[in-house]
């Protein structure tokens, strides 16, 4: 029953063992209809001189489940193709055969016997209903009711979760490509770095020259060897991020792709050029001034 508001029909298929067993079947009957389920049961519906075969074909034909009350007797019956209970294993093993339709609707119920000895040869390996024992007989209700409102005591989570491993190939096809090069790009330190000589050199060409520099590095130096010194710095942080990342090719927009130095490249190289000239070559200190060492007075020839 896939709706909850539509009233679910059952069908009863069981043989008249004894009167015992009979009154057994009309309390199960009972039991259901007074749950919301129509059971459609011979002594309740088929009248003298009614047409039984037609009921039993519609019955199991028109009913939502077909609930098969086993015994030893109903099996020899069923499997011999005689009586009542054989004409309703015909018209069941014709259904299941022509139209396949879905399995559970045929639930097995063993009362009596061993499933060997009670269970009809085409139900051999469907799962049953056990109400062999009394004491049973309300749980066991509760589990047919469960099933044919199709409301499991215990359902199924109603999501999925993710896998908790995956194999090297899945993983790898999860991590798009773009996320690994940006995982390999410099560091933020590097790139903070020479950020913050970029913006000392743009300070020293501004309009305004200062004539100190954060961390007090350059405050007795004049101009041109302040810019010579960031210049140099700078040039050595390229050649670093070169190095550590020669294997990525540049990506456009970033900073590989276009002047770190905010002055053009012409202006860069001079300043280096520059700055190389500042070396005496004599102590090798950087404190040549025009063509004489402030340190130990060599001149430049």
């Amino acid at each position: 029953m896939t709706d909850q508001k539509k009233t679910a029909t059952c069908f009863v298929s069981y043989s008249w063992d004894s009167d015992a067993h009979r009154r057994w079947v009309l309390n199960m009957a009972t039991v259901l209809t007074g749950n919301g389920v129509l059971v459609r049961l011979d002594e309740w519906e088929v009248l003298l001189g009614d047409d039984l075969t037609k009921f039993m074909e519609s019955g199991i034909r028109e009913s939502d489940y077909v609930l098969i009350v086993c015994t030893p007797a109903y099996a020899v019956k069923a499997d011999a193709r005689c009586g009542g209970a054989g004409y309703e294993t015909s018209v069941i093993t014709g259904e299941l055969f022509q139209l396949c339709p879905r399995r559970n609707k045929y639930v097995p119920i063993l009362r009596e016997g061993t499933p060997a000895t009670a269970l009809p040869s085409y139900l051999k390996n469907a799962l049953f209903a056990d109400l062999r024992k009394d004491s049973d007989f309300q749980s066991k209700i509760e589990e047919l009711l469960r099933h044919i409102y199709r409301r499991p005591r215990n359902p199924r989570p109603p999501r999925l979760g993710p896998p908790p491993f995956v194999t090297g190939q899945q993983a790898s096809d999860k991590v798009p490509p773009r996320k690994v090069a940006r995982q390999s790009r410099p560091s933020e330190e590097l790139d903070r770095r020479i950020a913050d000589l970029q913006r000392q050199l743009q300070e020293l060409h501004g309009a305004h020259v200062p004539t100190y520099i954060s961390g007090g590095r350059f405050i007795n130096f004049d101009i041109d060897e302040a810019i010579g010194r960031l210049t140099a710095q700078l040039a050595e942080l390229q050649g670093e991020r070169k190095r550590t990342h020669s294997d990525l090719s540049p990506t456009p927009g970033t900073a590989e792709c276009v002047d770190l130095n905010p002055l053009s490249l012409k202006r860069t190289a001079e300043m280096k050029a520059l700055h190389e000239d500042r070396f005496c070559y004599r102590c090798g200190n950087y404190t040549m001034y025009g063509s004489r060492c402030k340190t130990c007075g060599a001149y430049r020839d």
